[in-house]
């Protein structure tokens, strides 16, 4: 149960508190904002994903959202400016993910994963909680070794440290259970900790020039690992064509 802070405070030094009220469950439908850059090879995709979605406000307290997740968005729509403005030809095709609902338990992403998507193969790069003033070290998930080393070595070229790490529930989790080759990129938790869902997660806690240049590693990546996509899926028509001759 969340209570405005004036009423915690208030709450706090009780030994027990009895809570009455109704039940109201409302049906309602959540979008994601999908985008796609299209590739040379329209065969294989790198999905980059973040969650636009927050815990939003509670009677008249807001809770802004800017480090979970504004930050993830912000470095997703710069990485496409990167990506559009510089006429890049990736590989294959990169598509932008804003995924709703993750604070309400995965729900944009695991619907998206839902749909059958018109790819032969996919890897995914998932932005939650980033650009912290002062941090240094990100933290790359655990969960794809190839991916994680690629992401640290992408940071190094923008200036910036990685640390493989085993990383908690974020949007990458539900492309990992549908069997998608998946990676998340944040801060250490020693960053955010007591300011994400409070109504402390504000913009001054976030430090533009490190979100852009997470950006500029973002771009690298994407276009290093369509690369390596395309190639793995030109790869796989190979071999399938050589089954079928034998």
């Amino acid at each position: 149960v969340r209570v405005p802070e004036g009423l915690f405070a208030e709450l706090s030094s009780c030994t027990s508190v009895e809570v009455q009220g109704a039940l109201e469950i409302r049906e309602s439908t959540l979008s994601n904002v999908i985008g796609v850059y299209p590739g040379k090879s329209r065969d294989a995709a790198i999905l980059v994903t973040a969650h636009f979605d927050h815990v939003g406000g509670y009677g008249d307290v807001v809770y802004p959202g800017a480090m979970d997740n504004a930050s993830g968005v912000a470095v997703l729509l710069q990485t496409a400016r990167l990506l559009t403005e510089g006429k890049i030809e990736t590989p294959c095709d990169v598509v932008f993910c804003a995924f709703n609902g993750e604070d309400m338990g995965l729900k944009g992403s695991a619907a998206f994963c839902e749909e059958e998507l018109p790819y032969r193969a996919v890897n995914g790069v998932n932005l939650d909680t980033l650009g912290a003033k002062g941090a240094e070290a990100l933290e790359v998930s655990d969960t794809d070794d190839a991916m994680s080393e690629q992401m640290v070595e992408a940071l190094a070229q923008v200036g910036l440290s990685g640390t493989v790490v085993e990383v908690g529930n974020s949007d990458h989790a539900a492309l990992l259970r549908s069997q998608i080759p998946a990676i998340s990129l944040g801060e250490a938790v020693e960053h955010y900790e007591g300011i994400i869902h409070t109504p402390a997660d504000t913009v001054d806690n976030l430090d533009p020039e490190r979100l852009e240049q997470i950006a500029q590693e973002a771009q690298a990546l994407s276009e290093k690992l369509s690369a390596k996509q395309a190639q793995a899926d030109e790869l796989g028509k190979s071999a399938g064509i050589l089954a079928g001759e034998m």
